[in-house]
């Protein structure tokens, strides 16, 4: 049974109530609710002097200060969808919306793991006329170390990742910081293009057209679409690709690594045959499309992503170590966290599904096969040294019973190049893009590096964590750099000077095999097939 109090506050609300669902004249509304809002306040005027508002609290348990004001909020609502026509009323009551959902309360998260890789999330992310706009509020920051434990770092930590992250993300131009009004008079001032989904940003700059650049990248993508919530973020529901002319053509061609590659890491979604005109054309409503880092980037307005993450890459090496994924804590029969991640056996499971094999377990039995992976061009061997090379090779597969092959990747079709090296027991090569490949060869499969003269690089250390047994030889002999004896050593050098590392790693110049050469490698390979013999088939 209602007190009289009640009833008479109810009463009075209930007159706003039921004009929202009149059919009168829009004016005649307005003036009418107010008229009854007049009324309602003095009632409450009355109520509170009487001592009245006191026993409404105590029977009601809402106060008539909260009644008033709904109402109050009611009466807003009616007269911002009574100004302009309905699709400027629709703008403003979407913005209402934004600012009361959480989802907007302008965060900022970062990631680095043991090794110094990075990515950051960003609710929201907007790009302004080509500028990259992030909107300024608290961020938080998380190091990933050994076995998943995460360690929260103070904000001057996060402020560093979050610069070094920007400078690995490929994008081009500083992020500029705007304070949350700026995004209600971005709105006001022409509107702004919404897209809802949680998005990927990747930026692919020249030096990517390089796969051994490529690679680390996109690889990284496949980590954080497989473990989002592990690291603490929502999971990737969209994928926008900004390049330049020379590696969209890569990413446009259907044969190519840079789109076949991309395509096994985003499967099942499929990858663009088309480029997008500007980023006015962006909607989110395809998981990945393509838009040329340049120019179409700073036509139109603003586009705002409610969330997006931004990527820097992996650091010498392609996969992610199962023991390093947060919140991973069982693993496939066939793996071992210590040396093959999941992440590198279902990446190879992918592309095996993907070129149409129907068992993807038969290209990673391990089989009496060597593969000399020969560069087509630049940091090769002189004829002479090639030579001998490839007989040592012959000669030693005839002495195991190997099927030994010379492959050649440039000109291949990404199905080809996966194929050639697929059952080898042994890969070798010169350092360089032409050992991506290796990859692909199967697990715990031995993948020997040759470095040029004083030279070596980390990449496809530890087999890239892709759970191959890595072992590598420096060349004896080369051309010394010009300037050598102002540093301490070839790696005082090659530190501190750029000149210095691109003339040891030889680029340009052929390169010369001793006798020593040759029977250093021929050790190192009698070796790698005794790792082998218990586990060898076919």
């Amino acid at each position: 049974m209602e007190t009289p109090e009640r009833e008479v506050v109810t009463r009075a609300i209930s007159i706003p109530l039921s004009l929202r669902r009149s059919s009168r004249p829009r004016r005649d509304l307005m003036l009418t609710t107010a008229i009854a809002f007049i009324m309602l306040g003095f009632l409450a005027h009355v109520l509170y002097v009487s001592d009245i508002g006191n026993r409404f609290r105590t029977t009601t348990g809402t106060s008539i200060d909260d009644v008033i004001q709904d109402g109050l909020d009611g009466v807003d609502e009616i007269i911002s969808t009574s100004n302009g026509d309905d699709q400027d009323s629709m703008a403003q009551k979407d913005w209402t919306t934004f600012f009361a959902q959480d989802a907007f309360n302008a965060t900022r998260y970062c990631m680095k793991t043991g090794r110094y890789e990075r990515f950051c999330k960003y609710s929201p992310l907007c790009i302004n006329r080509g500028q990259i706009v992030y909107i300024e509020g608290d961020i938080s920051c998380d190091s990933f170390q050994l076995r998943g434990e995460k360690t929260a770092m103070g904000e001057n930590d996060c402020l560093e990742i979050e610069k070094k992250t920007f400078g690995e993300s490929g994008l081009t131009g500083d992020p500029v910081p705007q304070p949350r009004s700026w995004l209600k008079e971005q709105e006001e001032s022409g509107g702004i293009r919404w897209v809802e989904n949680m998005t990927a940003l990747l930026a692919f700059p020249k030096s990517d057209s390089n796969i051994a650049q490529y690679s680390p990248r996109i690889l990284f993508l496949w980590t954080l679409m497989r473990h989002a919530e592990g690291f603490g973020v929502e999971p990737i529901q969209n994928a926008l690709l900004l390049a330049s002319d020379h590696i969209m053509n890569q990413l446009l061609s259907r044969s190519s690594w840079h789109r076949e590659a991309l395509r096994a890491v985003v499967n099942p979604w499929s990858v663009p045959d088309r480029v997008l005109d500007s980023l006015d054309r962006y909607e989110g409503t395809e998981r990945v499309q393509y838009l040329r880092n340049d120019r179409s980037m700073s036509s139109g307005g603003t586009t705002c992503f409610r969330g997006a993450i931004l990527l820097g890459y992996l650091k010498n090496r392609v996969f992610l170590p199962s023991i390093e994924v947060p919140g991973l804590s069982k693993y496939p029969e066939d793996e071992d966290p210590e040396r093959l991640p999941g992440d590198a056996l279902g990446f190879r499971r992918s592309v095996f599904a993907m070129i149409g094999y129907s068992d993807t377990s038969e290209p990673l039995r391990l089989k009496r096969k060597l593969v000399y992976l020969k560069r087509g061009s630049g940091r090769s061997f002189d004829s002479e040294s090639e030579g001998r090379l490839v007989s040592m090779l012959s000669e030693l597969s005839k002495q195991w019973g190997f099927d030994m092959r010379v492959v050649t990747f440039e000109g291949l079709s990404f199905e080809a190049q996966v194929k050639a090296v697929e059952n080898a027991a042994i890969a070798i090569g010169i350092h360089g893009a032409n050992l991506v490949n290796a990859i692909f060869l199967p697990p715990r499969a031995q993948l020997v590096e040759i470095f040029p003269y004083r030279f070596a690089h980390d990449l496809f250390k530890y087999g890239s964590t892709a759970g191959l047994r890595y072992k590598s030889y420096t060349l004896t002999s080369g051309l010394e750099f010009p300037e050598i004896s102002e540093y301490v050593d070839s790696l005082d050098c090659i530190r501190k000077k750029v000149e210095c590392k691109v003339h040891y790693r030889s680029d340009a110049r052929e390169m010369t095999m001793t006798e020593d050469d040759i029977l250093s490698i021929w050790n190192i390979l009698n070796q790698a097939k005794e790792d082998l013999d218990p586990e060898l088939t076919g």
